[in-house]
């Protein structure tokens, strides 16, 4: 009997001793529940930053240094895309020509992926650089200036036209931005004889038949300028009056 009771009380006082938490009691860790929600916001604070998107200053500049000069260049009448402001203002024809028409860069070939990066950028308001210390300029909202007729040049006799008197000049004024002696075999240098003359098949599609040179947005010859070029090409591309 005594012997009973003796089993009886240990079996209480073992039960007594797990409910007020012994060593078999289970364990709850807070302090890895408090560093587990703290990296969840930690990473939550360095993913999805401003800075998200494509800049002028690391994506779109080098991507024009590459593929757009010397059309694009310091002084040029087409623009400077090496200019911030100057790319800014002219942004939504950018996006026309390099990501919708696609008929920019003259004479290369861009992959979709680079002509997609410039119209992202365009489309998430095109910043200069870092998000947070960008200062986009201001649209100008004045009216467009009218550019002035181009002057038709006075009267030619289609027998003397030549080079050096009368095609020379007119490539000066309406090519040579891009056809000059920088730019390449793939925009001709017209301001070399040897060359208009070799390359004689693509101003007559280009300048007179497809009348699409020069580029849009250049100053553009008048039909009467166009007629002296066909004319000098059709008789003969005389060089100079011996």
């Amino acid at each position: 009997m005594k012997k009973i009771f003796f089993i009886f009380l240990t079996f209480v006082m073992l039960s007594l001793s797990a409910c007020k938490g012994g060593k078999h009691a289970p364990q709850t860790d807070t302090s890895a529940q408090g560093s587990g929600s703290n990296n969840m916001q930690g990473g939550s604070q360095k993913t999805g930053g401003a800075n998200a998107g494509p800049t002028y200053v690391n994506d779109i500049k080098p991507l024009f240094e590459k593929n757009c000069l010397p059309c694009h260049d310091k002084g040029s009448a087409l623009g400077n895309w090496l200019d911030y402001k100057t790319v800014f203002f002219k942004k939504a024809l950018i996006k026309n020509r390099i990501f919708e028409k696609k008929d920019m860069p003259l004479g290369k070939s861009l992959p979709e992926n680079q002509r997609a990066l410039v119209a992202k950028w365009i489309d998430m308001g095109a910043v200069e650089g870092a998000f947070e210390e960008s200062e986009v300029p201001q649209e100008i909202s004045s009216e467009p200036v009218a550019e002035a007729p181009a002057e038709a040049p006075s009267d030619f006799n289609p027998e003397t036209l030549t080079y050096v008197k009368d095609i020379k000049p007119f490539f000066e004024k309406y090519c040579s931005t891009c056809h000059n002696e920088n730019s390449g075999p793939v925009m001709p240098n017209w301001l070399l004889y040897d060359i208009a003359v070799l390359k004689k098949d693509a101003l007559l599609d280009r300048v007179i038949a497809k009348k699409n040179m020069p580029l849009e947005g250049m100053p553009a010859p008048s039909p009467e300028e166009r007629d002296m070029l066909n004319l000098w090409i059709q008789k003969g591309m005389k060089y100079e009056i011996k």
